[in-house]
């Protein structure tokens, strides 16, 4: 499915002001449906946003998995342990748990969300 389709089931969130979700989108699998299992779920998020008050996008990405995904993922690399900063761990997938998790980043950090604040692309490992 189209990352901007997903949107018409994410309707906008008032927490954000005039700060928009334009864009959602995983690596691995299509937000909507979803992983063929929604228990065994590790891959990275991409939210593109959109502030039109400034006329500015910008994209944040996120590690999204679940308990059982990271095991998964520890044990095909052979890591002894993960070391990220914004990551999201759900129970299981849902697509609006995790843009409900996004919104909580955003709203908390007033750097990501700020579009005055210049952004740094994360360094990602590869999954």
């Amino acid at each position: 499915m189209d990352p901007q389709s997903v949107l018409a089931f994410l309707p906008p969130d008032p927490r954000l002001g005039s700060i928009r979700i334009t864009r959602l989108y995983f690596s691995k699998f299509d937000a909507v449906p979803g992983p063929t299992d929604p228990k065994r779920v590790c891959d990275e998020l991409f939210v593109e946003l959109y502030d039109p008050a400034a006329d500015y996008s910008w994209t944040q990405s996120y590690l999204v998995a679940t308990p059982e995904g990271l095991a998964d993922l520890l044990e095909e690399k052979s890591w002894k342990y993960l070391r990220t900063g914004s990551v999201i761990i759900v129970r299981r997938y849902d697509v609006e748990d995790i843009r409900e998790a996004v919104v909580d980043y955003l709203i908390e950090d007033p750097k990501l969300a700020s579009p005055d604040v210049p952004r740094e692309q994360a360094e990602w490992f590869s999954l």
